[in-house]
């Protein structure tokens, strides 16, 4: 990252998330029209696009939701041509849901669930571009109008299910954020849960069993500011985990 390059606060990271996210509905919606028109190649490229939306939209979460010092790691610049790792990102938020949700076939631990996150990532970024362009490879021409039904419906439903269901979550947080009225005992414990995911699998499930036995931080979140609750508990049964 350049020693020119100027992280945005928290307040701004959250105006970008919030535009990323809508971004990525739009685009959602668009790739739904051609599915319509059966535009399959091009579907399915705008809905790769529309998940590195998401992708982007998560990363200012994450980075609005960091210590000061932690934020300025945020590869702000990287944004713009970083395709891979924006994919990466909204993947590892697909994963994150799917985890919570005990989706069929999902792995045991989120360390097992995002460890073909790369991979994936970059299979959708030349998917993307397979759907836009002609192409000469390995003495073959390829065409968007190669791309099947079943792989533009089938990247149009992995983008749909996490706008729904994780796309409140990101709404949620850049709402509160963006009214710079963050309850101390919220911010704490967002700041022990990201520790938590650093550490790893084992470390989470103790600062959660923690968390269920003793209830500090659930009682300091409801006296400090119910509203935040309120959103957090909408967004919990959503996800059908109440």
């Amino acid at each position: 990252m350049g020693s020119n390059t100027t992280i945005p606060g928290a307040e701004a990271l959250g105006g970008f998330a919030k535009v990323a996210a809508e971004t990525a509905r739009s685009h959602l919606r668009a790739a739904k029209w051609l599915l319509d028109g059966q535009f399959w190649g091009q579907a399915r490229s705008l809905a790769v696009i529309s998940f590195e939306e998401i992708g982007k939209a998560w990363m200012c979460v994450v980075a609005m939701l960091s210590p000061d010092e932690l934020r300025q790691e945020f590869p702000i610049a990287d944004l713009k041509w970083d395709h891979v790792g924006k994919l990466s990102a909204a993947h590892s938020l697909h994963a994150l849901l799917a985890f919570v949700r005990g989706d069929a076939g999902v792995p045991p631990s989120m360390a097992e669930a995002v460890a073909d996150l790369d991979a994936l990532s970059r299979r959708d970024n030349t998917a993307k571009q397979g759907g836009l362009y002609a192409d000469y490879a390995n003495g073959a021409v390829r065409s968007p109008a190669d791309i099947s039904e079943e792989q533009a419906r089938a990247m149009v439903a992995v983008v749909e299910d996490v706008l729904d269901n994780a796309g409140s979550l990101i709404d949620l947080i850049t709402a509160m954020w963006a009214r710079d009225n963050v309850p101390p005992s919220v911010l704490s414990f967002l700041r022990q849960a990201a520790d938590a995911v650093q550490a790893g699998d084992d470390a989470v499930k103790i600062f959660m069993e923690g968390e269920l036995q003793g209830m500090a931080s659930l009682a300091g979140m409801l006296r400090d500011d119910p509203e935040w609750m309120r959103g957090i508990l909408a967004v919990a049964k959503q996800l059908g985990e109440i």
